[in-house]
């Protein structure tokens, strides 16, 4: 029997979610589900040529307009979302939450009045815990049927935060990027990108805040090996609550202006592939993670990774076998990880294997879709 579910995602195009989103609902639909796709008007997809409906109910949430203004955009579009869930006659929700706020709050609250049974997948829990919001998401994972989350750390931090809250949470992982992954020339990707040619790459990719740790990236250069010296830096995103300025006075401060190249800004998903085609190696030196869209990325792109020794890494990275490990905040030890990849051939191409193995092994979407179709039956019973 085939279950028709409503996939409730207002992020869309606006937080990069497309990959994942369509990812996703073509796998629940490989497993009889019908899944039909709730989104913003900012999403980048449409129903053309895929096996799901895609309906944009939730409009002009987004924008320069006061936060009350917006508030009422998505108070009166979730509204509409309800409409026409009770129009086609859907009794399932899947939610996808980055924070806990009024928002989300609101979201739960009124599925719950009109009678909707609700999973949330957390995508990220680090804002879940703070002060501000931990009343709106204890009442939240109350009313919730299912929680989902991608990794065994982000479970632990639900349960060390929400002890007295018995719900059943399950780990299904976010899946790879193969289907997406462009492939064409490093040389090609280096012209469209007005690179030069005798220089190596390392890649810093996407948003750019305070806890992905770019500071002690930047403080690292200087301490890789001398004769290192044909190699630079991109750094490629746009600041989230962050200042720019900070890292380039410590660029500046560290004379390392002619070693970094900084492309600051949204990276449209049409240049995306540019940038990993491009790169030697890339490096994400984050302080705190939970699941990083960028490593799936890069394994998916069969790129050697640089890792901080964090459990939203260490999860996935092996040191030396599929990626390597560097201790968190350290700026020297990270020189040293990107000192012997850049004179190890052998072993950056080793690692860089094991990661794409790794990517289509265990990151699989028609797996993901089993999975995650499976607890739709199961509340469905």
């Amino acid at each position: 029997m085939k279950i028709k579910i409503a996939m409730i995602e207002p992020v869309g195009g606006h937080g990069g979610m497309d990959y994942y989103d369509i990812s996703l609902c073509s796998a629940l639909s490989q497993n009889d589900i019908i899944p039909i796709l709730f989104t913003c008007d900012k999403t980048n997809i449409d129903s053309i040529c895929l096996n799901f409906k895609i309906i944009k109910s939730f409009t002009n949430i987004y924008g320069n307009d006061f936060k009350i203004i917006r508030g009422f955009k998505y108070f009166t579009s979730l509204l509409r979302t309800i409409i026409i869930l009770k129009k086609e006659n859907i009794k399932l929700t899947h939610l996808h939450f980055f924070h806990i706020s009024i928002t989300e709050f609101i979201t739960v609250i009124l599925l719950n009045i009109f009678g909707f049974k609700q999973i949330v997948t957390l995508h990220d829990i680090s804002s879940f815990y703070g002060k501000n919001c931990k009343l709106f998401a204890e009442i939240i994972f109350k009313i919730i049927k299912t929680i989902i989350v991608h990794n065994k750390y982000s479970k632990n931090v639900i349960n060390k935060y929400y002890a007295n809250i018995k719900k059943e949470i399950c780990i299904i992982p976010h899946g790879n990027y193969l289907k997406y992954v462009k492939y064409i020339p490093k040389s090609g990707a280096i012209d469209e990108l007005n690179l030069d040619k005798r220089f190596k790459y390392l890649l810093f990719f996407g948003q750019i805040k305070q806890v992905k740790g770019l500071d002690v990236l930047i403080k690292s250069l200087p301490y890789v090996e001398n004769n290192f010296v044909n190699y630079k830096l991109i750094i490629a995103g746009k600041t989230w609550k962050d200042d720019f300025k900070v890292y380039e006075k410590l660029i500046k401060k560290l004379n390392l202006d002619k070693q970094i190249i900084n492309h600051i800004g949204f990276i449209p998903n049409d240049k995306v592939h540019y940038y990993f085609n491009a790169s030697d190696i890339i490096i994400l030196p984050y302080r705190e993670i939970y699941q990083s869209g960028v490593l799936l990325m890069s394994l998916s792109y069969k790129k050697p990774v640089i890792v901080s020794n964090i459990d939203g890494m260490t999860e996935i990275i092996t040191n030396e076998k599929n990626g390597m490990i560097f201790n968190n905040g350290d700026h020297k030890d990270l020189a040293r990880c990107i000192s012997i990849l850049l004179k190890n051939d052998k072993l950056k191409n080793n690692i860089s294997t094991n990661g794409h193995k790794k990517i289509i092994a265990e990151f699989d979407w028609s797996d993901i879709g089993k999975q995650t179709s499976t607890i739709y039956r199961k509340m469905q019973s």
